[in-house]
């Protein structure tokens, strides 16, 4: 069930969606669900059940699937590893968004550099000296002015 929905389907979805027609991509969509995947995915939940075996074992019925259930075990170890790290990240940032702060919204903090600024805001950066803004903001290159937004240095 982990490998069937995720957090692929989520995000990807709208923007797939959105890309290929709107509405019209949801009939073949929905088409080719009902006649490859749903019955892929039953073939698999019944297979596990009939035979009462775990993914390594269940596919031994058949000398030629064998590889096909360790296949299924290294693809949600994998999945597994980096879902975790998706997963932290959202939460880590869904937590911080509590804040009445946010630490995203500005250049106050130990982290970020002399080249931080807000958009929309015209004032010094916070937390630089007269050396560090005269290094940024070379006058005889002005292209050379590399300012990154409070966001991008957040993370």
């Amino acid at each position: 069930m982990s490998n069937s929905v995720g957090l692929g389907n989520v995000w990807r979805f709208p923007f797939l969606a959105a890309q290929n027609g709107g509405g019209a991509f949801l009939i073949p969509y929905f088409i080719l669900y009902f006649l490859i995947g749903a019955p892929l995915y039953y073939l698999e939940l019944s297979l596990g059940q009939f035979s009462s075996r775990g993914p390594a074992k269940a596919f031994i019925l058949a000398k030629g699937w064998q590889g096909v259930g360790i296949a299924m075990i290294i693809n949600s170890v994998f999945t597994m590893l980096y879902y975790n790290v998706v997963i932290s990240w959202a939460l880590f940032y869904f937590v911080l968004s509590f804040r009445k702060r946010l630490l995203w919204a500005d250049c106050g903090y130990w982290w970020n550099t002399c080249a931080c600024f807000v958009p929309g805001n015209t004032g010094r950066p916070q937390g630089c000296n007269e050396i560090d803004l005269a290094a940024l903001s070379n006058v005889s290159n002005a292209t050379a002015l590399k300012r990154t937004p409070a966001t991008d240095e957040f993370y």
